[in-house]
């Protein structure tokens, strides 16, 4: 099972598509992390994920527990994100704010 199932997510700002269908799942123990080009939906999947955003359509799953049924401070508390930024810095940061990524214990 996974640690974070994201399915089938759609978001959409009036007219525009941000999100189309989008679909992953980390699995505990591993690091999983979004590429892509400026404007591809990454900033935009983890404030889904973290309850900013509620998607039109789709799913997200912890162990089992929908989290678009749980309250989003309980989402929240139980997740970590840090500024991109923090990577300009050295090696040792580098390192740590890979971690910051990382979902710290099971949700919800």
């Amino acid at each position: 099972m996974a640690l974070l199932s994201v399915r089938d997510v759609t978001l959409r700002f009036g007219g525009i598509v941000a999100l189309d269908g989008v679909s992953f799942d980390v699995q505990a123990g591993t690091i999983t992390g979004l590429i892509g080009p400026n404007g591809a939906g990454k900033t935009t999947v983890f404030n889904v994920v973290t309850r900013l955003y509620r998607p039109d359509e789709g799913a997200l799953a912890s162990d089992g527990g929908l989290l678009l049924k749980t309250p989003a401070f309980r989402v929240v508390s139980r997740l970590c994100r840090s500024d991109p930024l923090d990577l300009l810095s050295d090696a040792t940061n580098r390192r740590d704010h890979s971690r910051s990524f990382l979902v710290r214990r099971s949700l919800p």
